[in-house]
């Protein structure tokens, strides 16, 4: 299972990337193609709505 790191934005905008929940890579065949962001909910609904998105490309 992948790990997944949560940041707050301001924990998030010290670095040289915004990481920030509801973003989930894309990947296939072992190779990143893309991702998915959702935005507007809570940092968890976010991340619950992107990885079920990422669920039905499976």
């Amino acid at each position: 299972m992948t790990r997944h790191h949560q940041h707050t934005l301001p924990t998030a905008l010290d670095r040289p990337l915004l990481f920030i929940a509801g973003g989930v890579p894309v990947h296939r065949d072992g190779r990143l193609i893309g991702a998915i962001g959702v935005g507007g909910g809570a940092p968890e609904q976010d991340h619950g709505f992107a990885t079920a998105a990422l669920e039905t490309l499976a």
